[in-house]
């Protein structure tokens, strides 16, 4: 199970990712519910997507977000 980095930065830091990562839909709605601390699985969920679906999402984001750093 991937580790949930992003409740690990700050409350400002987390809002300037989402202003400027230019995430999809999809993308910005896992990434709140990622900072819900919501576990992958819970998400897919969530989403009404598969596992496998999600991680694709995530990797996605998670590559976006490390642009910004």
């Amino acid at each position: 199970m991937a580790r949930n980095i992003i409740p690990d930065f700050s409350r400002e830091k987390r809002e300037y990712f989402r202003r400027e990562c230019n995430f999809t839909p999809r993308e910005e709605q896992l990434y709140d519910l990622r900072n819900q601390e919501y576990s992958l699985e819970e998400c897919a969920e969530l989403m009404h997507c598969s596992e496998s679906t999600i991680n694709r999402i995530s990797k996605r984001m998670l590559r976006k977000i490390m642009e910004q750093i």
